[in-house]
């Protein structure tokens, strides 16, 4: 079940690698990761907070996480995932500021 997205439910998620969900009044709006080594979940929904990742993710109202071992495979498979049951779209704020890399391009070869 989301938590809502303020500082102080922010301030008690973990410092842990793994992924992390944003939403918009109920409305899943960006999958993110955290690898554990530069950035957790915490500092990473800390930065999103903040609006350093942009207005899209700043405008959250909820948040839920996952902690994780392999946290940029689990991020790739929510978002295939949400791209085959959403007509090869991203939620929201990934369509605006794509994660990258092996995601990016998995993504993007998907028909």
């Amino acid at each position: 079940m989301p938590i809502l997205f303020t500082d102080a439910n922010v301030a008690l998620s973990p410092q842990a690698n793994g992924v992390y969900r944003l939403y918009r009044n109920g409305t899943l709006i960006y999958i993110g990761k955290a690898d554990g080594t530069l950035s957790t979940i915490r500092t990473r929904l800390q930065a999103h907070r903040r609006g350093d990742e942009g207005q899209c993710t700043k405008s959250a109202t909820e948040f839920d996480y996952e902690i994780s071992t392999n946290s940029e495979a689990d991020e790739a498979v929510l978002l295939i995932n949400y791209s085959a049951a959403n007509n090869g779209k991203l939620p929201e704020c990934n369509e605006i500021c794509p994660t990258g890399g092996m995601i990016d391009s998995t993504l993007r070869r998907s028909p």
